[in-house]
């Protein structure tokens, strides 16, 4: 889960950046996610927490008028990054 989280978040500073190889759009960003999902399914990667399961980019703009994206995580991937999480550092 927590490679994941770092292909995520590579992902995520890519398109804030601009840097992603389209024209960094939130569908660009959000296709490079699903292609990410669709690779740990592929190379079986627990299965448990990654088959069936999502993360959906949305944008927002907070108070002083930064615009942010957010993943936000399907049930099973939420659960088993909340739990990684509570272990906190081995």
């Amino acid at each position: 889960m927590a490679l994941f989280i770092d292909d995520l978040h590579r992902i995520l500073q890519a398109h804030a950046a601009g840097k992603l190889a389209d024209s960094s759009t939130l569908a660009d960003a959000q296709e490079h996610v699903d292609e990410l999902l669709a690779r740990y399914n592929e190379i079986n990667a627990a299965p448990e927490i990654f088959l069936g399961q999502s993360v959906e980019l949305k944008e927002g703009v907070d108070r002083n008028g930064v615009s942010h994206t957010v993943p936000i995580f399907s049930a099973r991937l939420k659960k088993s990054l909340v739990s990684m999480l509570g272990q906190g550092p081995g």
